[in-house]
């Protein structure tokens, strides 16, 4: 880092400026927002397939009246491939009625690694629904 003096127009010195102090400070303001924003877009995709899943589960609960327990699993499992979700995800799918109150409920367990510079990091998720029919 280079320093001038700085003179006003009287020809007096003002003081000193530190040339490239503004660009540091502009780097390492703008370092965790990059940081944070790698790690969103990393782990985001993870999210939104999540999200697809539970949403398939939801779909095919809404249709449990009309199909059985194999058919919907089978579904579901070909969901979780379609999305390319871990062998747990498929592995682990349980379906429960309840006649009486006529609800289904539909759940998985699986587990998702997120992979930084420096650090990886197990994520466990269990997406679960209870619908009615």
């Amino acid at each position: 880092m280079t320093s001038s003096t700085v003179h006003s127009r009287s020809g007096s010195r003002v003081g000193r400026r530190r040339v490239g102090a503004a660009r540091i400070g502009v780097l390492l303001a703008v370092l965790p927002v990059m940081a944070g924003t790698y790690v969103a877009v990393t782990s985001g995709g993870i999210y939104v397939d999540y999200r697809k899943f539970r949403d398939q589960m939801v779909v095919h609960g809404r249709l449990a009246q009309t199909m059985d327990d194999q058919k919907i699993l089978q579904a579901l499992q070909s969901s979780a491939e379609r999305l390319d979700l871990p062998a747990g995800a498929t592995a682990n799918i349980r379906i429960q009625r309840a006649v009486a109150v006529r609800e289904i409920h539909i759940e998985s367990e699986y587990e998702e690694i997120i992979e930084l510079p420096f650090y990886r990091w197990a994520v466990k998720l269990r997406p679960s629904v209870r619908v009615s029919f």
